[in-house]
């Protein structure tokens, strides 16, 4: 689609009416792609692709890859408090850009600006760099699990064949969230005490356990969206 997304930041989330974990905001959009030529900008916030309300990055990356290349789904999205509609046909994705493209030195001073924004109003992005510092930034094995820090607290995400599972975790409470191979949410509901845990199907329970056991620290996706190396989720 050509699209860069990511959480919707707490700011953000404050100024609108939207449910609370519904939409995802785009924080790129590639110059002829097919979502720039609907008309979508950065800052729009997603609502809905097809039938599925959009709930997180993740969910909206599965729904893009089930959907396949050739497809034609209809994407909502809110700009400045009124929703708006378009008909997208998805492609597949273009080859990488060669490694000696120069830089645009505008697009690099503002990526700095926006790093040095983040860093003042998360001390939490600088404590994850230096734990990842510390650990000698090795990057993580490659694995059904990734995992970041949001301005809601701390998100893992396991993906596999049945879909997705996602747990939060925020100020020593834990939630769990679950959608099913197609992008439809299954399961959402706490997961901090023996009783929450009890109340979640076991399939999704086990994942969520796995998903606690997990402790590599990655970038805040605010930060991981300036880095090369840690670019937001794209489809």
């Amino acid at each position: 689609m050509g699209l860069a997304v990511a959480d919707i930041p707490a700011s953000v989330r404050a100024q609108i009416t939207l449910p609370a974990g519904e939409g995802i905001s785009v924080v790129m959009v590639a110059k002829d792609s097919p979502a720039s030529k609907i008309g979508l900008q950065t800052d729009d916030l997603l609502l809905r692709l097809g039938d599925q309300r959009l709930l997180s990055p993740g969910q909206f990356v599965t729904l893009v890859e089930n959907a396949g290349a050739g497809r034609e789904v209809e994407i909502a999205w809110l700009r400045q408090g009124a929703e708006q509609k378009g008909l997208v046909t998805l492609t597949s994705r273009p080859p990488d850009l060669p490694e000696n493209t120069a830089p645009d030195p505008a697009l690099v001073a503002k990526k700095l600006n926006d790093i040095l924004h983040i860093l003042q109003a998360n001390p939490a992005a600088l404590d994850a760099i230096h734990r990842i510092l510390m650990r000698g930034a090795a990057a993580p094995p490659a694995s059904a699990n990734t995992g970041e820090n949001t301005s809601s607290g701390v998100r893992m995400l396991r993906r596999d064949n049945e879909g997705t599972v996602e747990l939060l975790v925020n100020d020593g409470e834990s939630r769990l969230r679950a959608c099913d191979a197609d992008g439809k949410p299954i399961f959402e509901g706490p997961f901090t005490t023996e009783a929450d845990r009890a109340a979640v199907p076991e399939a999704i329970r086990a994942k969520g356990e796995l998903l606690e056991k997990q402790s590599v620290p990655v970038l805040p996706p605010e930060l991981q969206k300036t880095m090369p190396s840690a670019a937001p989720a794209k489809r």
